[in-house]
């Protein structure tokens, strides 16, 4: 079987996926990550998966900036041969499950696992934005 996950960052994958990604790949699967690439992309390959990088940002609102992450994640999901894709985080949830029903893709699972950047930064203009 192969797994799609979808997050905003390398990094948290790295930190909140690692004993999952172990548990799919001791089960034969295998796993690509999509999302974007701080730092975290070769600790990810040496964990055995794939990866391609997503230009998502984080706490980004530019309407043209994030409609083109929406467009350039349906175009991978197109590409890659999936079973089933994980979204993780708000905006991966949000754009990954838009993309994957544009992509065809039937197997779909989101899970919220936080309140996200949105809910965590006290910076004024959030207050706005929640």
């Amino acid at each position: 079987m192969r797994v799609v996950i979808v997050m905003n960052s390398a990094y948290g994958v790295k930190i909140l996926r690692t004993d999952l990604i172990r548990f799919i790949l001791s089960k034969g699967h295998k796993i690509t990550v999509v999302c974007s690439f701080e730092n975290s992309k070769l600790d990810l390959e040496h964990l055995g998966v794939s990866t391609i990088c997503w230009d998502v940002s984080r706490s980004g609102m530019n309407f043209y900036r994030e409609f083109r992450s929406l467009i350039q994640l349906r175009r991978i999901l197109m590409e890659i041969d999936s079973d089933v894709i994980l979204n993780f985080t708000s905006k991966a949830i949000i754009y990954g499950s838009i993309a994957a029903i544009l992509a065809g893709k039937k197997n779909v699972v989101s899970t919220f696992s936080g309140l996200g950047y949105l809910f965590t930064d006290n910076h004024s203009r959030r207050s706005f934005q929640r």
